[in-house]
């Protein structure tokens, strides 16, 4: 009988690849140490070597010693910032941004006292960059705070940093783990605040997967349900195609690297329910994630839908921003008032049947042409 992922190959025409190490199963996701022990011993290593890189840096700067590059170990403690720089393979220049970025999240005053210890009687320093936050008064690092930290004055050190952390192709702002925010018009590029984004400070203070609350920039809420597949009751056909959904879901990683399929895919996945109400379309989407251990999002369309010219594209652009790289799914109930055509004026799909709109999310992008839905059954 074929697998599930030998149907989807069938399904987009791709030969079978060779059997090669490549084409193994994705290893299991490593389980973290979540004790405040577990998490806090890499972060107090992570504090320290900072406070040192930046007081060499400072003792060169004004001319009381040289420079030294702080030793960088961490304990093998299975905590999220060690198994972090693990998989991800970071170099030393990119870990010591990642801390000084996560820094203001321990320790609020930390580039104050910094400061205030080499410039007592106060002053600017524009070199170590940095600025303040109008609500708390607290510091954050700046691009330009991790160019003098790294580089110093040396220009060439200053525009290799540059080049590989802070521009657009660099890994860490690239994948939206470090956010460099937009300068000032007129503001050297790097001025612009250094933050970590909010799902791995969650994922290195606390151990565990951010979920963003309802709001304006995310109109949202996180779904669940203690149901299981056996309370489902579908159509043969319609379990079928839920089957084909839920083949790509598990074997997704794969799919990304096999050499046949990658010319043929995009990433993500888009699918339409469509029925009456009470057909199941939202405990579908909230078994899949549950099955495949993914957070599901029912986006409230009437939070999105503005009276407004271009309002509903900027809503939608912004939600679809947060949810980039989070491997989520985005329910859309009643899609009809954001992804459907009217009919005649002061009709607003009064008359046809519910959609609802899925999106996997995947690190799938798409603030624009939303409308890439693959239909997965239709009754009415």
């Amino acid at each position: 009988m074929p697998s599930p992922l030998t149907n989807l190959r069938s399904w987009f025409k791709a030969e079978e690849p060779d059997k090669t190490p490549d084409n193994e199963a994705a290893p299991a996701l490593p389980t973290f140490s979540t004790t405040t022990s577990g998490l806090a011993a890499n972060l107090s290593l992570g504090l320290q070597q900072v406070q040192q890189l930046a007081d060499s840096r400072l003792k060169a700067y004004f001319g009381k010693g040289t420079f030294q590059m702080p030793d960088l170990q961490l304990y093998d403690d299975g905590s999220p910032l060690f198994v972090a720089l693990r998989d991800w393979g970071l170099s030393p220049d990119e870990y010591l941004a990642l801390m000084i970025a996560l820094i203001p999240n321990l320790q609020p005053n930390f580039y104050d006292n910094i400061l205030q210890s080499y410039l007592p009687k106060g002053g600017d320093f524009p070199e170590f960059g940095g600025v303040k936050s109008p609500n708390t008064r607290t510091t954050f690092p700046t691009g330009d705070t991790v160019l003098f930290l790294l580089g110093g004055t040396d220009l060439a050190a200053r525009l290799t940093i540059r080049s590989q952390l802070l521009s657009s192709d660099s890994r860490l702002i690239k994948e939206q783990v470090l956010l460099l925010e937009e300068a000032k018009e007129g503001d050297p590029d790097t001025s612009g605040r250094l933050t970590v984004a909010k799902e791995f400070v969650e994922m290195f203070l606390l151990g565990r997967e951010w979920h963003p609350r309802f709001s304006g920039e995310f109109p949202a809420r996180l779904i669940s349900t203690n149901l299981e597949w056996n309370d489902l009751i579908l159509s043969k056909n319609t379990r079928q195609e839920l089957e084909i959904l839920q083949s790509w879901l598990a074997h997704e990683k794969t799919l990304w690297t096999d050499k046949n399929l990658q010319k043929r895919l995009k990433k993500g996945y888009r699918a339409l329910f469509f029925g009456p109400p009470g057909t199941g379309k939202t405990l579908a989407a909230s078994l899949l994630g549950k099955r495949f251990g993914k957070a599901v999002y029912r986006v409230d369309l009437s939070q999105m839908v503005s009276k407004y010219i271009g309002e509903t594209s900027k809503i939608a652009s912004k939600l679809f921003d947060i949810a980039e790289n989070k491997n989520w799914i985005l329910f859309f109930d009643e899609a009809d008032a954001l992804f459907g055509k009217r009919t005649s004026v002061g009709s607003s799909n009064a008359a046809t049947p519910t959609k609802t709109y899925l999106t996997c999310s995947n690190g799938s992008k798409t603030t624009t042409g939303w409308l890439f839905w693959r239909p997965i059954s239709k009754t009415t």
